[in-house]
């Protein structure tokens, strides 16, 4: 009897090469969502139901990152399919390029944030104080844009060379740096002012541009971004942007679906959204390891699309997803067996009242979250090795359709009109995030099995 054989995309080889990959940059990524889980920490325990306003401040801040991470995403594929074909001196020019996309988009989008954020929040129908300091909170953390946009696009760049660790370095610094900014304007520590969320928005910001400057600085250092490069060949920018211009239509409905639903959560109560938030927090640093495994799979699927190996594009897709799997799945594990533990951690009883109702519906929503994490991890994951093979507009009619016509609706439906408060809102996004997932992992199964035999030009 014949023994089966190996599956190809589980190359020993392979699995140590995705996870070189994968690890400092699912670390990176950690440190960002690390820095808004201390935030949320921080002020919830040291102030009551003020965690809504810095979320909700996010929504026009967090669909404005959503394109500028979109666009800059082009500068990731293109550097790592010149990096697949030799090329890597050429890359500085694609840096560059995204540099000045991400400055322009920094400056315009800092502009209309501060000019929407009053009315806005009035528009949502919030209380005037609730209003008012959503609102301030979005001004402040427009400040920081810029660095935003710059840092992103440097990011991206040194993840496509091949040089995760250097950013983990970064990122990591930058950790210790927001902790320190929110103990001392959020909490008081070492005789700063009690600033609340403000300080959380203005820790959020200084942050940023000390992020920047570091990653700046590695790139001058350690990278050919700031070398001269060969002239640019044709469609060479058309490419670019139309990558970033697919990612950005995936990001701003991921974003601000998401973001829209603190909105709902907080028509619903302050308490309910500050359990429904901290919960998102929880499942924000899951998606993060997924997000690294989504990057070292769009790269090294990149640079087997760089190098037209199409059996090397479908078998690094495939490892992207089981390695996705596994995680998912030991990850759902753990947040439903401790989810009583984790909200205890996070979220202060009202000190004046003995009021636990936030902590305890931060428990069960914990273990909600836990089925959202699986689904969540494989549409980043088959979104990002679609991107990578310059498959731009699937993916976003993917999201689009999940979290406009099935997680907002329904978190609205279940949330308010069934009266089912924060976990209503929860089930609507446990169906949508299934929805996408099932959708970008069965598509991205489709298109790459479909490259051992159609020309590229038909995909």
């Amino acid at each position: 009897m014949a023994q089966a054989a190996w599956p190809a995309w589980a190359r020993a080889s392979d699995i140590l090469d995705l996870l070189r990959l994968s690890g400092p940059i699912a670390i990176s990524r950690m440190s960002v969502m690390l820095m808004s889980f201390t935030d949320a920490v921080v002020l919830g325990l040291n102030t009551t139901n003020e965690l809504p306003l810095i979320l909700n401040a996010w929504l026009p801040i967090g669909i404005a990152l959503a394109i500028g991470m979109g666009i800059l995403q082009g500068v990731q594929v293109i550097s790592s399919e010149l990096l697949g074909v030799g090329l890597a001196d050429d890359t500085g020019r694609i840096w560059r390029r995204g540099m000045w996309m991400a400055v322009a988009l920094g400056v315009v989008t800092t502009i209309i944030c501060v000019a929407v954020s009053d009315g806005l929040f009035r528009a949502l129908q919030f209380d005037e104080e609730t209003a008012a300091g959503a609102a301030h909170a979005t001004r402040i953390l427009s400040i920081g844009l810029v660095g935003h946009m710059v840092s992103v696009g440097c990011m991206l760049y040194l993840e496509a060379l091949r040089k995760p660790n250097l950013v983990t370095t970064v990122m990591l610094g930058a950790v210790v740096v927001n902790l320190f900014l929110d103990l001392y304007l959020v909490g008081g520590y070492m005789g700063g002012p009690e600033l609340g969320y403000e300080g959380v928005a203005w820790a959020t910001t200084i942050t940023r541009y000390v992020l920047t400057v570091a990653l700046i600085i590695v790139i001058w250092r350690v990278t050919p971004g700031f070398s001269a490069s060969s002239p640019s060949p044709a469609k060479e920018f058309t490419r670019q942007a139309s990558v970033g211009l697919g990612a950005t239509i995936s990001n701003v409905a991921e974003f601000s679906a998401f973001n829209f639903t603190f909105v709902i959560a907080t028509w619903i109560s302050l308490e309910a959204a500050t359990a429904y938030g901290m919960a998102i927090q929880f499942i924000g640093v899951t998606f993060m390891m997924f997000l690294g495994l989504a990057t070292a799979t769009s790269v090294r699927v990149a640079e087997q699309f760089g190098r037209r190996n199409w059996l090397g594009v479908r078998e690094s897709s495939r490892l992207g997803l089981v390695a996705g799997v596994l995680l998912g799945i030991g990850l759902t594990i753990i947040m439903i067996l401790f989810n009583d533990g984790l909200a205890a951690l996070t979220v202060a009883v009202d000190p004046a009242t003995g009021d636990d109702t936030a902590r305890a519906l931060l428990a069960v929503l914990l273990a909600y979250a836990a089925f959202v994490i699986l689904f969540d991890g494989l549409q980043v994951i088959g979104a990002y090795a679609l991107r990578a093979q310059e498959i731009v507009w699937a993916p976003g009619i993917f999201h689009v359709g999940s979290y406009y016509l099935i997680m907002l609706p329904g978190a609205y439906w279940l949330g308010i009109v069934e009266g089912r408060g924060g976990q209503g809102v929860m089930e609507a996004v446990i169906a949508s995030t299934l929805v996408a997932g099932f959708l970008q992992a069965s598509y991205l199964e489709y298109k790459t099995a479909r490259r051992m035999t159609d020309a590229p030009s038909e995909l």
